[in-house]
């Protein structure tokens, strides 16, 4: 019984520390700033894995096919 009212203590102040946080980043427009630029370079460079993935396995295909 002990360790469930311990696990819903932290449970409850988990979710109420999420709760301020969540409320003090949406009023910081230089952190939804940098936030948004981490997105635009995460996408990019996701995309630029994709192409040199397709790049690597057209190489791959082809040196096959020559051996």
């Amino acid at each position: 019984m002990k360790a469930a009212l311990t696990f819903l203590g932290f449970a409850i102040a988990a979710w109420a520390l999420w709760r301020l946080l969540g409320k003090q980043e949406q009023n910081d427009a230089e952190f939804t700033r940098r936030i948004a630029a981490d997105d635009r370079r995460a996408k990019s460079n996701l995309e630029a894995d994709a192409r040199d993935s397709q790049r690597t396995k057209i190489h791959s295909s082809t040196t096959d096919e020559r051996s």
